[in-house]
């Protein structure tokens, strides 16, 4: 069996095991949907629906054994973080002779670099099967196999993974890129991570794989890190949908909001404590908001 994996992600502010990003993102494929969280300048997080994100390919593939949702197999019986992850089928034996794809797409701010990727999985498969990372940063146009790159493209910061043997329980998967800017996104505005699951002949029962908590994270060279002095700062509600309201114990001075590409949607002074902006216009997705001369909030347009 094979098994092929592109998967792409987005932007995100996070430290886990050590590590310490501007921005991250993390999908569980729980009832969160997957969040977008921004730490350096506050503890905000905003849930996103993962479903704008994925595609599971029945075009191509038409017997696509992808699936969302709760395990229920004889090896793959819980998710990593409960109650839901991605599978090569939920319930069902994986299909000989198949070959699954499911793709991730999320946009980025303009400053980020993408600068690690992991994710948790399990692996219930044969000698036969494939398994193998890809990201493209043109769009699908061409494709890096992050597993069996030459070049130095990338190293690992777990254990390089074995997707040729089935694993012991839950193992990970964590990479960054070999240097800062690598994988800039100064012209581009986003990253494709394909997973792909290919089987082979074998008709011997087996559950494939499984794929929960999934993390992109993101840095950007000489972003400054202020002290955290914005916790007075509130906004909402959020996500908004007409209005967005931002409210301060300190007078509020000026206001900037940017989208993910950083283009400036909304510049003005202000004299108050509290400000009510419009935001009924807005495409919907995330916007970075800066008040008083630092980036303080995002928030979702729903």
């Amino acid at each position: 069996m094979k098994i092929i994996l592109t998967f792409l992600f987005a932007i995100c502010s996070f430290s886990a095991s050590g590590q310490s990003y501007d921005l991250y993102y993390k999908i569980n494929f729980d009832t969160s949907n997957g969040f977008y969280q921004h730490y350096i300048y506050s503890h905000d997080s905003i849930f996103l629906n993962y479903r704008d994100l994925l595609n599971i390919d029945t075009i191509n593939y038409h017997h696509n054994q992808w699936q969302v949702g709760r395990p229920h197999k004889t090896i793959f019986n819980a998710s990593y973080s409960l109650p839901n992850a991605i599978v090569t089928d939920t319930t069902n034996s994986c299909i000989p002779n198949d070959t699954s794809v499911f793709v991730m797409k999320v946009s980025k701010h303009a400053w980020l670099d993408l600068c690690a990727f992991s994710f948790k999985f399990r692996l219930d498969i044969d000698s036969g099967d494939i398994a193998k990372v890809e990201i493209s940063s043109d769009t699908g146009l061409h494709w890096i196999n992050i597993l069996t790159d030459t070049t130095g493209l990338f190293y690992y910061l777990s254990p390089k993974p074995d997707f040729s043997v089935s694993t012991i329980g839950w193992d990970s998967f964590w990479i960054r890129p070999s240097s800062f800017g690598l994988f800039s996104p100064t012209t581009i505005d986003s990253f494709l991570f394909r997973f792909t699951f290919i089987a082979d002949s074998n008709t011997r029962p087996r559950d494939g794989w499984m794929v929960d908590d999934i993390v992109f994270g993101y840095m950007g060279e000489n972003v400054p890190i202020l002290p955290n002095n914005n916790s007075n700062i509130n906004i909402y509600p959020n996500p908004a949908k007409n209005e967005l309201n931002i409210t301060s114990t300190n007078r509020i001075t000026n206001i900037i909001i940017t989208n993910i590409l950083g283009q400036i949607i909304y510049k003005q002074n202000h004299n108050t404590e509290k400000v009510t902006i419009d935001v009924s216009d807005f495409t919907k997705g995330i916007f970075f908001i800066k008040v008083n001369g630092y980036v303080d909030k995002v928030f979702l347009k729903d």
